[in-house]
């Protein structure tokens, strides 16, 4: 259990419950480094139904990042397509 992160799983279970219906949406976690969000997130992955798949991308800590960076960190999960089309530039 995270602490005083009740309010942001309440939030994301809103999310997961519209996605049960068919309804997508993007969360955005943002914040300084070392607040939890990677904790955040693992925490709403162990919350999705079993058979759901999930995938998550960061951006880099650099000045000049990379372009669609967490597209990038994602493409394995996202399927050959999507791993193509990053390839091929598109």
């Amino acid at each position: 259990m995270l602490v005083e992160r009740e309010r942001d799983f309440e939030r994301l279970d809103v999310l997961i419950a519209a996605a049960s219906r068919g309804q997508g949406s993007v969360a955005l976690v943002c914040g300084e480094a070392g607040i939890g969000k990677t904790s955040l997130i693992r925490g709403l992955f162990a919350r999705l139904p079993r058979g759901w798949r999930a995938a998550a991308g960061g951006c880099d800590a650099l000045y000049t990042p990379r372009p669609l960076g967490p597209v990038r960190d994602m493409a394995e999960m996202l399927g050959p397509k999507v791993r193509a089309l990053l390839e091929n530039g598109d």
